[in-house]
């Protein structure tokens, strides 16, 4: 998508302050000292000035500074054309610290700025200090876009330990996205105490209608572009999207960071770093006579216990002769004895167990004839 940036004049009450700065992806059209604002039109989309759709933008336009008459910080909105390309969605939102005056104030002055200059335009977004307006023509409200962007970076470089206050920031940046994805109205403003006599003092915020998770993710990039394009080692910075922003300074800039900072992290447990006593020197505890014997006795225990009940059961599954004739035949001694054959009797009878005289197998052995 081409885009164009500007700047363009604004009440004092609604300067976005940043000093000093680099400004990254903004083409410069008309500056002032004291106020400024950041726009964009797109150019590849555009329809005649009288068309429908310049229609109902101007409809959608005075309807979005209507509705910042109320307190509600955000509002979203659509008209609908009598074609799908004649329909025109919008919105508003205004920072946390805004007073209702103030964010009324700036969406009339936005709602005038995006009408006038992107007349043929069919979208269109302006910042403020107080506020952010967009339109499309097509339904952005719960999607992530990350382009066009606007970057802003210190020209002052942190002064100390730079690792150290990289750590504390990038976990103060996450701790934000953290919170801002999860707030309601997809805002977090942190202070983090650096050292004892220095904060750094930051805030984030995305589209309130966005999902929890597309939320972090569009924060998630923004934070990521902090030390990889703009702002490593650097006191200040900010990361605008279209679908959410985040800024840190070394100075307060919202009623917010008047509180009491966040104490840091604590670091990660460590290992007990005493030296260990010298050989033959170290103390050893022995223990009672009564606590090492009882163990040692249940121990005992349980292994008689184990092997007489094996014992039983073996003994209970062997039967001998004498026992199993009885319980098939009686105990009449005479028909006992005459049941009994020497083995060499068996062995001619059955030709010493010929395969030929085997009829079979039952479940004491093979039987033969």
């Amino acid at each position: 998508m081409m885009s164009s940036f500007y700047f363009f004049l604004l009440l004092p009450s609604l300067f976005f302050f940043f000093l000093p700065i680099h400004c990254f992806n903004i083409i410069q059209g008309a500056t002032d000292k004291n106020t400024k604002a950041y726009y964009n039109c797109t150019i590849n989309g555009t329809f005649a000035s009288n068309s429908t759709y310049r229609s109902n933008t101007i409809t959608l336009l005075n309807w979005l500074s209507s509705n910042a008459t109320t307190d509600s910080r955000s509002y979203n909105t659509k008209v609908i054309g009598k074609t799908t390309s004649d329909t025109v969605y919008g919105l508003y939102i205004c920072t946390r610290d805004s007073t209702p005056g103030m964010c009324q104030d700036c969406v009339a002055e936005a709602s005038k700025l995006i009408s006038s200059l992107c007349s043929k335009a069919k979208k269109a977004m302006v910042w403020y200090r107080v506020c952010y307006m967009r339109y499309s023509n097509r339904n952005f409200f719960s999607n992530v876009e990350e382009s066009p962007s606007i970057t802003f970076v210190s020209d002052i470089d942190y002064v100390g330990q730079v690792g150290r206050y990289n750590t504390i920031l990038w976990n103060m940046l996450n701790d934000m996205r953290t919170m801002a994805a999860a707030d309601s109205n997809k805002t977090a403003a942190m202070t983090q105490k650096i050292t004892d006599h220095q904060n750094i003092y930051g805030s984030a915020w995305c589209l309130p209608y966005l999902s929890t998770e597309n939320c972090s993710w569009c924060l998630s990039d923004a934070i990521a572009y902090i030390p990889a394009g703009c702002c490593r080692g650097k006191s200040g910075g900010t990361v605008m999207y279209p679908s959410c922003g985040i800024r840190y300074e070394l100075y307060p800039f919202l009623k917010e960071h008047n509180i009491v900072p966040r104490p840091l992290r604590p670091p990660p447990p460590q290992r007990d770093s005493r030296p260990l006593a010298p050989p033959g020197k170290r103390k050893q505890k022995n223990l009672p006579l009564n606590k090492v014997a009882v163990p040692i006795a249940i121990v005992v225990a349980l292994v008689l216990l184990t092997l007489g009940g094996c014992c039983f059961l073996r003994r209970k599954g062997r039967k001998n002769q004498d026992d199993i004739l009885k319980e098939n035949f009686g105990n009449d001694l005479s028909t006992l004895e005459s049941l009994r054959f020497e083995l060499a009797r068996i062995e001619a009878a059955t030709n010493r167990f010929a395969t030929e005289n085997r009829v079979g197998k039952g479940g004491f052995g093979e039987v033969y004839k």
